[in-house]
Formats: C-alpha cells, sequence, structure tokens
C-alpha cells in the first residue's frame, strides 16, 4: 500500500466521521446513531478504508 492510499483512506475515514457529525443534529439524532452504519458500509463498500492496510501492525492492540 502506497502513502497515497494510506492518505486516502484516512482522508476518507474523517469525511465520513465530520460528515456524520454535521448531519446528525440536523436529523436530530445522536451521532453514534449514524456513525456506527456510516462505519459498516464504509468497510464493506470502500476498499480504501482498510485499517489493516492503513495501520499495518499498530492495528493489532486495538482489535484485542
Amino acid at each position: 500500500m502506497t502513502s497515497e492510499d494510506i492518505i486516502l483512506g484516512i482522508g476518507l475515514i474523517v469525511m465520513i466521521a465530520v460528515g456524520c457529525q454535521i448531519l446528525a443534529p440536523w436529523l436530530r439524532v445522536p451521532a453514534l446513531v449514524l456513525l456506527l452504519p456510516a462505519g459498516f458500509l464504509a468497510g464493506i463498500y470502500l476498499t480504501p478504508v482498510d485499517p489493516e492496510a492503513i495501520f499495518g501492525a499498530a492495528f493489532t492492540p486495538m482489535a484485542n
């Protein structure tokens, strides 16, 4: 995985999270209600958002 792919993946994660945080008050729901499904869907459908590829060996302590 190249550095551009890592930056793209982290950028997409941040954009999705900020978008959910902005959208939550407008929909009058807690942000977590939007963040959880958005994270699951991003992990399934967006190939650049692969935590094992982005974080490498640092992902193992987070997964345990």
